[in-house]
């Protein structure tokens, strides 16, 4: 295995950078970017009430009968005092989208197996937070592959996990056949064909996680539910009465600009959807009313309609936090680079409703490449960091590794005698500085062109290397663009000699921010 930093070769975002750098500038937006930062006070202020966690168990425990899978001991164990959760979420992607979804769920595992080594007197458990009201379909339903997209051609607006699995079943049968001579697919395929027979996509996502990761513990949970929605009925009656999510983000945006930084988000008015019985509509606020489609409200009938139908209203990506902390006894969101940054918004939100603020820690990387590739990298004098550089800085420096190139001496010489110039066209007539300076950058473009068409003949000549290192390179990140946000784990897992999960697990680390690169 080889790490790479994610601050001095990946994340360029100066917010995120300094988060994960700890920061002094930013330290009042968030209450601590790892579990180092935890506490017993800090464990008591996440102590929720005996009813919350009653409700808690009670609805998870719904769930997975309602998928007919056996309820987890961890399930049973939230409803005690002392069990915290550990929290990640994604959108309910086709066969869990691109790697890092996976990457996710491993973190949330591999951070509450610490944790109950480091304090056995209380228990963590990982809890993977459905965001089954997200209606944006386009972005669920495709996965990369191999370099090939599977795809379903259709469109919805309502909440996805509220789908049937068979409007999935195309691209079941396109993977069934690309898969069809891997001989490690079989076990898959099984597994997602049974998810299919579920009555919702929320069901068929939760199956599949529980057979994936149930054995490390893992708690799935859709909060599109109307006993956790009534329980939150006051703070949604508070954000249309107030809008206090508009209210805190704004002042925090400005805040985060004063100190330098670029807010990830700008709120909305109104943080909140409706969900009707094929859309979810976004309620907006004007002139004191509330319109919903063509529908129009005023306060009273809107406050009205959360206490009789909760379940309808639907948080948007800044209330949902809100909503995950007021029902879980969560102590940290482990998230990616974007979450991380929005969420450092928010802490004002959370003093506004009078709940504790988690710790934020960034979610773990990896990436998988062939041994023979790294092999042959590290035999061209290549390191492992060079894999992150530019494209063209490689090539400049495999050419001068090779002696073809040396323009360093002659751009020194060149600056040497720019010198020497200037200093005896001042020395005569200072009259003439302007003119040689004009001459002498026109022959430093000259030399720049000869340089450049030197390294355009060696990329000819060489052409075979320069496409094997843009290929290596390919295989970890694109385009800025790192592999695991783009190809669906099913390409490591097959390709992976040992259990793929359990590597990924003995691997994990999340306590420095780098890139783990495993061979197979």
């Amino acid at each position: 295995m080889y790490k790479i930093s994610l601050i001095n070769h990946v994340y360029k975002n100066k917010l995120l950078v300094d988060f994960l750098k700890n920061k002094e500038e930013i330290s009042s937006f968030h209450n601590g970017n790892s579990f180092e930062s935890l506490n017993e006070n800090f464990l008591l202020n996440k102590e929720i009430s005996t009813e919350k966690r009653k409700l808690l168990v009670e609805v998870i425990s719904n769930q997975y009968d309602s998928t007919k899978l056996s309820v987890p001991d961890n399930v049973i164990r939230l409803s005690k005092k002392g069990t915290y959760t550990i929290t990640t979420g994604h959108q309910l992607c086709l066969f869990s989208g691109p790697q890092y979804f996976i990457h996710k769920i491993i973190s949330i595992i591999k951070s509450s197996l610490e944790l109950n080594k480091k304090y056995p007197n209380c228990h963590f458990v990982p809890l993977f937070w459905m965001a089954s009201e997200d209606h944006d379909f386009e972005e669920i339903s495709s996965i990369k592959l191999f370099g090939k997209e599977l795809k379903v051609n259709d469109s919805f607006n309502k909440p996805v996990g509220e789908l049937n699995p068979k409007v999935f079943s195309p691209v079941l049968n396109e993977l069934k056949e690309l898969l069809k001579n891997e001989p490690k697919s079989n076990e898959l395929i099984k597994l997602f064909s049974d998810s299919f027979n579920q009555s919702s996509w929320s069901n068929a996502t939760r199956f599949y996680l529980h057979q994936l990761f149930g054995k490390y513990g893992l708690v799935v949970l859709d909060a599109n539910d109307k006993i956790l929605k009534d329980s939150f009925a006051s703070i949604m009656k508070k954000e249309i009465d107030n809008q206090f999510i508009y209210n805190s983000v704004i002042d925090s945006n400005s805040k985060i600009l004063e100190k330098g930084y670029k807010p990830t988000i700008n709120p909305r008015e109104l943080n909140l959807f409706y969900l009707n019985k094929d859309s979810r509509d976004r309620i907006i606020f004007s002139n004191d009313d509330f319109t919903i489609g063509n529908k129009k409200y005023s306060l009273k009938e809107l406050e009205k309609a959360i206490d009789n139908n909760p379940e309808l209203f639907s948080p948007n990506v800044l209330m949902r936090p809100v909503f995950q902390e007021f029902i879980l006894p969560n102590v940290a969101y482990i998230g990616g680079p974007s979450e991380l940054t929005y969420w450092l918004q928010l802490k004002q939100c959370f003093e506004c409703v009078n709940l504790e603020y988690p710790l934020l820690i960034l979610r773990d990387h990896f990436s998988w490449i062939d041994s023979k590739s790294i092999s042959w990298w590290k035999d061209q004098g290549f390191s492992i960091d060079d894999l992150f550089q530019s494209f063209d800085s490689l090539i400049r420096k495999d050419a001068k590794a090779n002696d073809i190139f040396h323009f360093d001496k002659e751009k020194e010489m060149f600056n040497q005698l720019s010198i020497s110039i200037n200093d005896k066209s001042k020395s005569i007539d200072s009259s003439f500085e302007k003119s040689a300076n004009a001459s002498l950058k026109n022959m430093e473009k000259e030399l720049i062109r000869i340089e450049n068409k030197i390294l355009k003949a060696f990329k000819t000549k060489n052409q075979n290397k320069i496409n094997k290192i843009q290929k290596i390179q390919s295989k970890l990140i694109n385009n800025g663009v790192l592999k695991e946000r783009v190809e669906n784990f099913i390409v490591p897992f097959l390709n992976s000699k040992d259990d793929y999960f359990d590597k990924l697990l003995e691997t994990s680390d999340i306590n420095t921010p780098t890139l783990k690169i495993l061979t197979y």
